[in-house]
């Protein structure tokens, strides 16, 4: 299993063990913010996943069968990877979007693009705002009230030539997909992401029996328990410039949706993956 990190970079360690745990050759793979990869997320290469795919195949402790797992923006490219290359059995997508969304610099959104192959930029959603969005987010972060991105989402997602282009061609994915989302997620809305390619894939003519976990009261935070020192349970994080950032949920509904998404998140790589 290749673990992706979302959107605070490095590698999910934590992740990785806890499969480990259950018998997987986990590799938690770092593609921004750690040693010897870029320091922000932009342009990155998707054929350096596929590298890393190629040498965990020939790996000693490898049957051949690679699975990918990611959260956040980590599922955005778990999904992305998996439409683009078809070296995966399985595939494992925690509050993902369901389009390249922009790339990050200094742990924020910026108007760059986040992933390219074949060393041409991948085209990614052009964040449309309205006034009163830019000055209720300025007000909250001003008063150090939490801060939710869910109406800059909205107003980008009613603009159609905001999102043209950049949507994830999930309908490409060859193996099955397991989609997790919180209803309640505050930073982006995966729920309605994960509706948009539930809907795509049963219009389809697929083979493959994918899975759809919907937790209404939880947020961005659900995935991978025990992974993190400190998360799925929190709401709210201080993120750069003073700001508070709200992720939706409350910590009982988050740690719920974690508990019961592992058991499912288990069963799937049962039912998809050899041990």
């Amino acid at each position: 299993m290749i673990i992706l990190s979302g959107s605070d970079g490095g590698t999910q360690e934590h992740a990785a063990a806890l499969l480990a745990s259950k018998g997987y050759t986990a590799f938690a793979l770092s593609y921004f913010a750690g040693e010897g990869v870029p320091k922000d997320l932009e342009n990155i290469s998707l054929e350096y996943f596929q590298e890393a795919t190629t040498w965990l195949k020939s790996h000693p402790y490898s049957n051949d069968e690679i699975g990918l797992i990611g959260y956040s923006r980590g599922g955005e490219l778990a999904l992305l990877l998996a439409s683009t290359f078809h070296d995966y059995k399985a595939v494992i997508a925690g509050a993902p979007s369901a389009y390249i969304t922009a790339g990050m610099k200094n742990g924020i959104f910026a108007p760059v693009p986040s992933w390219k192959l074949a060393n041409n930029e991948l085209p990614y959603i052009k964040f449309k705002y309205r006034f009163k969005t830019m000055f209720t987010i300025l007000k909250n972060g001003i008063i150090k009230k939490p801060i939710s991105y869910l109406a800059i989402w909205d107003n980008t997602l009613n603009d159609k030539e905001a999102v043209k282009d950049a949507r994830i061609a999930v309908e490409n994915i060859e193996s099955p997909v397991m989609f997790i989302a919180g209803g309640d997620d505050q930073l982006w809305p995966s729920a309605r992401y994960v509706q948009l390619m539930e809907e795509r894939l049963k219009n389809t003519n697929r083979t493959k029996e994918d899975h759809y976990l919907y937790y209404e009261k939880a947020g961005h935070f659900l995935a991978f328990p025990y992974s993190f020192v400190n998360l799925p349970a929190n709401v709210y994080m201080h993120v750069g410039g003073g700001m508070t950032m709200d992720f939706g949920g409350t910590k009982p509904a988050n740690a719920q949706a974690a508990k019961e998404s592992w058991i499912e998140i288990v069963k799937f790589l049962e039912e998809n993956m050899s041990q």
